[in-house]
Formats: structure tokens, sequence, C-alpha cells
């Protein structure tokens, strides 16, 4: 639609008059003479009066109104159709980059004064608005489909956020977000990519409830072919069919209460799990330190080994004496048990035996 304008004015050219002598018959006729005169002036005054009135409430060079189209009625069955179409063939600038292509359609929109802040107020270079309640239906707010061949990088949608240092003219923070990445000529095939352009920032990706009403039953899920592999629920509990990591803490004080499982400075060094507590790191440490063997350190000395010859340990062993209310008295084949007068073994199921004490 194209806005509409007041005519442009012209000036008018009066032609001169060569006044001869003419005799006119009457005083009445000379007098309806001027009468028309003047009611000529009167209208040519009113008009232009209109005109230039016209003229001064009309829309400014480059302040067209809002283009509008429809209400438009889609009545195609079975086949697409669209209340606006853009179509275009690009050849290619030549050169890779927002800055040199070729797009269907372009949206700029700035707030008046934006460089020196404006006023307050929400400006959207885009929005969409779809409703629809048919049975079995569906929609998107916008659909995006973007193909090659493999011989270059696609994504679905790529957008960007950033702010603008106003003096020095430099981006300070910069967030670049691509979804739906097919990267052929490197292999890469990803769902989504979020990229620190700029600055220090904080959290790559936040999921969240706007009120206390409002929760996820699940903040994450993975699905493989229908099965759920790796789950965050709403309150953060994680569950998964196996997890692998290079290094683990658990507990943020690292020598009060804390537990350090691999290595974390070192994913390939020999696995460990460290218990921190009592104010010193390293309290106890397990650790795998040959093939099939066990070993248990602690701070204070104390060492056990446990391999497929047996339980060995650097001090002595210590054991709480018990007496078995019997020789039938339950017990597992190997336990072994003692008091001030025995030692005793459990050598089956509930069968216990017993070797005598004396000093030496």
């Amino acid at each position: 639609m194209k806005p509409v304008f007041p005519v442009a004015f012209r000036p008018i050219a009066f032609r001169p008059i060569a006044f001869r002598s003419i005799a006119f018959p009457s005083i009445a006729f000379r007098s309806v003479l001027l009468g028309v005169v003047v009611a000529s002036l009167v209208f040519t005054g009113l008009a232009f009066t209109s005109l230039s009135a016209l003229a001064q409430t009309s829309p400014q060079k480059n302040q067209h109104p809002p283009l509008v189209v429809g209400p438009v009625a889609l009545n195609c069955i079975n086949k697409p159709c669209s209340a606006a179409t853009v179509t275009a063939h690009a050849r290619g600038s030549g050169v890779n980059g927002p800055l040199t292509a070729q797009t269907g359609m372009t949206i700029n929109i700035s707030k008046d004064h934006w460089w020196t802040g404006g006023k307050v107020g929400e400006v959207d270079g885009l929005n969409v608005l779809v409703r629809q309640n048919a049975p079995a239906s569906d929609s998107s707010g916008i659909l995006v489909n973007v193909q090659n061949e493999g011989n270059g990088f696609l994504s679905a949608t790529e957008f960007a956020s950033s702010i603008v240092d106003p003096i020095e003219n430099v981006l300070t923070y910069g967030i670049d977000v691509q979804e739906g990445v097919l990267d052929g000529l490197n292999g890469d095939y990803i769902g989504a990519v979020y990229t620190a352009d700029y600055g220090a920032l904080a959290t790559g990706i936040q999921i969240q409830n706007s009120s206390s009403s409002a929760s996820w039953q699940y903040a994450i899920k993975y699905l493989n072919n229908g099965n759920a592999l790796f789950t965050v629920d709403g309150a953060g509990n994680i569950v998964g069919s196996s997890a692998y990591f290079g290094g683990v803490g658990v507990n943020g004080d690292p020598i009060n209460g804390s537990v350090d499982v691999g290595n974390l400075a070192n994913a390939s060094a020999t696995p460990y799990v460290d218990l921190n507590g009592w104010g010193t790191a390293q309290n106890v440490r397990m650790i795998n330190d040959a093939n099939g063997q066990l070993t248990i350190n602690t701070v204070t000395g104390g060492n056990l080994q446990v391999n497929a010859n047996g339980v060995f340990t650097s001090e002595s062993f210590h054991v709480n004496l018990a007496t078995p209310s019997s020789s039938s008295a339950p017990c597992i084949a190997g336990q072994i048990g003692a008091d001030t007068n025995h030692i005793y073994v459990c050598v089956a199921t509930n069968q216990w035996k017993r070797s005598a004490l004396s000093s030496f």
C-alpha cells in the first residue's frame, strides 16, 4: 500500500490582459461583473488555505504509515499457501558472513536516540502470534527449513545479542547461538551451539521456572530409541545408565567433608578416591595402585592392601572381643572372632570352632 501524500502544487501562471476601452452598457452590468470577480478571489483563497492546512498535517519525508497486509483469506486445500510470499534467486556475494549476506527479507528497527539512551519501552524486530485449535492439527510460530548438499555450513537459525560501549564503540559482551548445525566440511552435526563471543559471560544454558506454581518434571532428558538414558529431574536429581568422569569433587570444602574421585588434575593418572576430613586433605585415600590391588592409606600412617593373596597391613589387625553364644551360633564360613580365652573360626555356616589362648 502506497502512502497518500498531498498533490504537489505548481504556481498558476496568470496571463496579462490587454485592457481596452470598453463601453459598458449599464451600471448594473458592472456591478454583476465586480461580484463575480470578488467571488472568484474568495473561492481561490479558501482553496489555497485548505490545501495549505493539508500540507502541514501530512506525514513528513520518510515518515510513512505502517504497512498492513490483509485480512487475507487462505482457502487452499492440500497445498501450501501464504498471505505474503517473498521469492528471490541469489547468486552469492562471493564473501561469507552476515555483512555480505543476500537475504529474502531484512528488518531494521531502531529506537530514536538509542545510542544515547532514548525512552524506556520494549522494541521487537518481529512479533509472531499464531492461534489454532483444530483437532489433531499442529502449528509453529516460525517454520524454518534450510538445505544444502553437504558442501558447506548451515544452521536452521543463528542469532546474536551484544552490548555496545557507546564511548569506545566496541562490543563488551556478546553471545552467538546456532541451532540445527550441519557442517559437512568438518563433520560437525550439532543440535545447538552456544558461543561466548565477547566478555566474561555467566551461564551457557539456564533452565528455570518463573513462579512456584510452574515446574519441570525433567529439566533435561536424553532418549535413545525411546529409552531414557540420562535425566535431570526438576529437583536436580541425576539419573543415568552410566557416568564417565575425569575427576569429580563432591561437596565444595576441599579439606572437610568432601570426596574426590579420580585425579582432578590428571584424568589419565592412577584412579583414586580421597576422603577429606578433620581439616586435612587426603585424610584417607583408596587407590588402585596395582593390577587387581586396592591400597588404603591414611594420613596417620596406616596402610592396608587387598589383592589375590589376601589382606595385608603395615601395622596390625584389631578385632572386637566377643564370644559366640554357642558352636552353632549364626556365622558365615571364614568369619573370625576372639575373646580373652579363645580364637573362634567359623568353618561352615553356623559352625564355630575355637582354639585356646595361653600366655607366653
